[in-house]
């Protein structure tokens, strides 16, 4: 997902990013996957980033949780 906010009040993107990982997570949940949300550590960012979340399901071929979505 990508989103563009403007900075009138200095919340716009948090709450935009906030609004991505709960449509994320409605989805995921719906679809009955087992996922956790992980909030990313400061040295797993990009430049252009200030926080990021990965959300990982687990993949029982795998034995262990994979990707499938962040924000």
């Amino acid at each position: 997902m990508f989103g563009v906010t403007a900075a009138e009040t200095g919340t716009e993107s948090a709450e935009l990013l906030a609004e991505f990982v709960g449509l994320q997570k409605e989805i995921f949940s719906e679809l009955g996957l087992h996922f956790r949300v992980l909030d990313m550590p400061t040295q797993e960012l990009g430049l252009p980033a200030y926080r990021k979340f990965d959300i990982e399901a687990w993949m029982p071929g795998r034995g262990k949780y994979g990707e499938v979505g962040g924000g």
